[in-house]
Formats: structure tokens, sequence, C-alpha cells
């Protein structure tokens, strides 16, 4: 596509977008105009609206699109924009022409921090918010404020804390900012692997990832939950001028109903608080199996407990309102100051516990008093915040089709357990020299070690462990 649609950049930009689409996007109708969409993050919607137009394919969202093309027809004085939108099932090619007089872009900015899902590792919940204002900074036109504008430094460095992704762009390959917040915070370990990331040569993506992953590993730890509450507070003030997506997309009535339902039922489980936030005091008696970053730990006979559950909202693909609890869940010591559903987020070894459930509302449901299934997954969310065990029903419902089960088992048994009884026969080994050394016997040694079952030892070992390590990642994962 030339550049000669219009002098406005983001009508081109839009356009390049569109063109490199894969699907055919959502569109909408108004009076002679159709509105495509063709961004939608958790922090804009981007919209082309094209004027006076026709031919436009009618219920293809969703299907594969093809070969698109934008040219100018100097007779008529109007675009075509024409391509091939094909049905994957039926092996379908249709072929369309929308030809229209003008366009227009029209982007829609929300608050990034909203509509985006929280899981255990709080880095990656910060930068999946800072990638949204990257994307729309690098926008044709001005649509950050002057507090984003500020923080854009460090957000750009967030961008590359994600070791998943491509090799980061040579001008954001820096940590500057990070390293200076670390340093003021006295984290000289975390300020070091910065310094280290930065000596890494860009083609050398895989010691790239490892030493990136390393840093979110140790940023992950509850020692440095301070310098992520810094950053987060800083870009939640970012946002606050910017309205909730959800909030401008959904059904108003469907929202309140389903608030509404979520602080009952809550506030019947002796949770105080207001919608979105909640919080319980207990006691946990007994013992129960938890996991936490991937570990399984014991915990029990705590007397000072806080249960915290936290409602996030998001959509998915305008078809779905999500309702995220976050369930948190503090073992305090006696002394220890307050904690929230963010310090759940960070690895305490065992001391705080984090957990999810997903509720998913159809956006076309007629009937919004539609309660029974929201009152399964409250049920669902306290019982993890509190530790308590799922009935047969609810772990269907919580794990789907993959309830913790024999997978799990053998996954431990085969690689935790073979590790174990590899380092305890080498321990075995050691403590049968150390032991001959001792009694003068050296020069017997190999006599000693013919004479010991190895293979026998190494065998029941692999067994026992590997059955006992199974076992307990069995019990933890479906509690």
């Amino acid at each position: 596509m030339n550049d000669y649609l219009t002098c406005d950049e983001s009508v081109n930009a839009a356009f390049r977008t569109l063109l490199r689409m894969e699907f055919w996007p959502y569109t909408e109708c108004v009076d002679n105009a159709i509105r495509i969409l063709i961004d939608d993050t958790h922090a804009i919607r981007r919209w082309i609206i094209l004027k006076n137009v026709e031919g436009v394919p009618k219920d293809r969202e969703g299907y594969w699109c093809g070969e698109l093309h934008l040219e100018f027809r100097e007779d008529e004085n109007r675009y075509s924009f024409y391509g091939e939108i094909i049905d994957k099932i039926t092996d379908t090619i249709e072929e369309f022409c929308i030809t229209f007089e003008s366009a227009d872009v029209d982007i829609e900015i929300f608050n990034s921090c909203s509509n985006v899902e929280m899981w255990e590792e709080p880095w990656g919940f910060l930068r999946r918010v800072a990638l949204a204002i990257v994307i729309k900074s690098e926008l044709p036109g001005n649509y950050c404020n002057s507090k984003e504008k500020e923080q854009l430094p460090v957000i750009k460095e967030l961008v590359n804390l994600g070791y998943f992704v491509g090799t980061p762009k040579e001008e954001y390959f820096s940590f500057c900012e990070l390293k200076s917040m670390a340093n003021q915070f006295g984290y000289r370990k975390i300020e070091e692997l910065f310094e280290k990331l930065e000596t890494i040569k860009l083609e050398n993506n895989k010691l790239f990832f490892t030493t990136v992953k390393k840093l979110i590993d140790c940023l992950c730890q509850h020692e440095y939950e301070p310098l992520w509450r810094e950053i987060y507070n800083k870009l939640a003030d970012s946002q606050a001028e910017y309205p909730d997506k959800v909030e401008a997309v959904c059904d108003n009535k469907l929202l309140v109903h389903t608030r509404e339902e979520i602080q009952k039922l809550l506030e019947s489980k002796g949770y105080s608080g207001t919608y979105p936030d909640f919080v319980k005091k207990g006691e946990l008696k007994g013992i129960h199996l938890v996991k936490s970053y991937n570990l399984s730990y014991f915990a029990g006979r705590e007397k000072n407990v806080k249960y915290f559950i936290h409602c996030r909202e998001s959509l998915e693909e305008l078809e779905y309102l999500t309702i995220q609890f976050v369930c948190g869940t503090s073992f305090l010591k006696k002394g220890e100051g307050e904690s929230d559903i963010f310090g759940c987020l960070f690895n305490a070894k065992g001391r705080r516990i984090f957990n999810t459930m997903c509720h998913f509302i159809p956006l076309c449901e007629e009937d919004v008093n539609k309660t029974d299934d929201l009152d399964t997954s409250v049920n669902i969310a306290v019982k993890k915040a509190e530790c308590i065990k799922l009935d047969e029903k609810e772990r269907k419902i919580y794990y789907g089709k993959m309830i913790p089960g024999w997978g799990h088992f053998w996954n431990m048994f085969l690689f935790a357990g073979g590790m174990y009884s590899i380092l305890m026969t080498l321990a075995g080994m050691l403590i049968c020299i150390v032991a001959t050394v001792a009694f003068g016997l050296f020069e017997n040694i190999s006599e000693v070690f013919s004479v010991l079952p190895w293979g026998p030892l190494f065998v029941i070992t692999w067994i026992l462990g590997g059955g006992m390590m199974g076992l307990v990642e069995v019990l933890a994962g479906r509690k």
C-alpha cells in the first residue's frame, strides 16, 4: 500500500496493520460507515472507520483472510480494499471488495492496570501493563499523558524483562532506571544482575534469556517486594485518569448484578471489604499441603492467618466477561506487619500462598440473574484461599480434565526420584570410603564395594524417594 490514501500518518499506520492481519476482524456498521477493530488490548482499542462504504463481508469475524490489497480508482474517486476470506472447515474461498470514499481512525484509551489477569509471577503482570503502554506510545499521535511519558524509560526496561520473547530492541537494551531503583533500595545482588544483562551481546539470546530468568526468579523473592510496589504504584498513578475497559464496553446491568452477587456471597462466607477486595482473619488448624512456586510445603497450626480474595475483571475477545478470583493466603508471624493480596504473589518459602479461579460469563447471556455457576466459583475461590480441600465436582470445574493425578506422580517419580536415588547412592559410596579409611581398611575398599548391594539399594531409594515425592505432589495439587 502506498501512503497516498491520506496525509494523516495515523490512518496510513492503521491500514498497514489491517493489511497484515490473518483473520477478518470485528466490525461495526454505523449509518453509511463501517468501523473495523484492528487493535484490542487492555489499554487501547484502535478502529479504522471507512466512510460511504459498500461491499462489506457480513458475519465473517474470525475467518482466515489473505491477499489483502488497497488501491485507488481514479475514475470513481474511491478506494478499494479487497482480498479473500477462507473458511477452513469447508475449504471455500470468498473474494470480497470493499469500496469507500475516505477513512479515519478512532482510538479508545483505557486504564492499562485493569483488564489484566494476575498469575503467580508478579513481574509478568508489571510487564504486561508496561507493554500495553509502550504499544500505545509507538502509535502515530500523542496518546500518553505526562506521567506515562515521565515513566517511559523504566516502562521500556520492564518490557525487556520477558525471556519468552525475541531479542530486545537495541535502543531499549539498557537497564539504567531499574539499576538505579535497585541501588536506592540497597539491592546489590539485583543491581549486579542488571549490569550483567547490559554486557550480553544482542545475538546471544540463550545467555540473555537465562540471565533474565535468574533475575526474575530472584526478584520474585519476598524480600524484593518493595521494589515491585514502588514501580506498580507509579504505573497505577499514571493510569488513574483513564476509564476501565470492562466498564466502558460491558453492559452496565450485567456488571452491577455480578458485583452485587459476589459481594453478598463473600460476605456470607465471613469476608469483609468492598468489591473488588475482600479479607478474612482466621487460623489454620491441622496440617495441610500447600504449593507455592512449584514447591510443596506443609502448613498448619497457624494462629494468625489472613485470607484475601481480589476480583479482577477482563474481556475475552468481546465474548466473555471474565471474573478472576485472586486468592491469597498469608501466614503472619508474631509482630509481622500487615499484608495484602499483592504480598501473596511473592515467594515467601510457603508463608504466602497464591491461587486463582476464573469465572466466565457470556456477554450474550440473556438472563443476567443466573447465579448458580457464580456461587460454585465463589465457593472454590474461598476454599483455595482457606486451604480447604475441593470436592469432586469442584475439582473437575477447577482443573477441567487436568486434575492432578498419575501424570504428576510419574513426573516426580521418574525425574525427582531418579535424582534423589543418584544422590543417595553417591552419598552412600562416600560414607563407605570415609568409614574404610577411618578403620584403616582402605586397601580393602574394592572388596567392601563389591560386597554391598549397590544395585538393589539404588532401586529401593528410587522407589521410596520418588514414590513419596510423587505422592506429596499429587496431594498438594489436589488441595
